[in-house]
């Protein structure tokens, strides 16, 4: 019995859930520029598919922009949320270049604490190794 009460409360949360993303998901945007390691440099070639990016979103005071940057776990927690800082002020730089309002940019640094990916091989590390932009349509 206990084991269907956890299997009914799964599959209600997983349903749930995967209706909410399904309401919200067309409003969402990513866009991921990635590091290596202990660098905050973006290179040229990103920095055009950053460009190339933000101008599909027109009028783009009708969204709102998260900087969320990362790290993987190599280093200390304080050196890994300082480098993850400088990712996301060196992307925040680059999106305010290419001329959209730095009042809809909102930073947010993770450092090593919210992976997407394993840290425990180098292909994992490197897709840590990363800022995700991530642009919201405005509701009213």
């Amino acid at each position: 019995m206990r084991f269907f009460l956890l299997l009914f409360c799964s599959l209600v949360s997983f349903s749930t859930s995967f209706s909410q993303n399904d309401e919200i998901e067309p409003n969402f945007h990513i866009k991921s520029i990635f590091f290596g390691g202990g660098s905050y440099i973006i290179d040229d070639g990103q920095s055009a598919e950053l460009r190339d990016f933000l101008e599909q979103f027109h009028p783009i005071e009708e969204y709102e922009i998260f900087i969320q940057s990362h790290t993987d776990n190599i280093g200390s927690m304080d050196y890994n949320l300082w480098l993850s800082n400088r990712r996301g002020e060196m992307t925040r730089a680059h999106i305010i270049h290419h001329g959209i309002p730095s009042h809809i940019l909102t930073n947010q640094d993770f450092g090593e604490i919210k992976p997407q990916f394993e840290n425990d091989d180098f292909q994992g590390r490197s897709a840590n190794r990363r800022v995700d932009i991530i642009i919201r349509r405005i509701v009213f």
